[in-house]
């Protein structure tokens, strides 16, 4: 595998499928604990609401994604692994 230089296109690092689900039921639990629209939600996260909503329902979900969307409820991985 050659190395990456400046201005190459990667590829999102699809998020683990098993893991997809569980997160997207708990950004759902968390939007709704802060009675937010999933158009606010998706403002706080970044991203349209069209997206948001996919994300909800675990479809497109990469791990760039789950940052982001972590970083919009001013959560981190850690609020993600305690919840198991």
């Amino acid at each position: 595998m050659s190395e990456l230089k400046p201005g190459d296109r990667v590829r999102p690092v699809p998020f683990p499928y098993e893991h997809m689900h569980r997160f997207s039921a708990l950004v759902k639990q968390w939007r709704k604990e802060r009675s937010w629209t999933q158009a606010q939600a998706a403002s706080a996260c970044g991203y349209s609401t069209q997206y948001y909503a996919l994300i909800e329902n675990g479809i497109n979900m990469s791990i760039e994604t789950a940052r982001k969307v972590l970083n919009g409820y001013g959560k981190s991985l850690a609020d993600v692994t305690e919840a198991e």
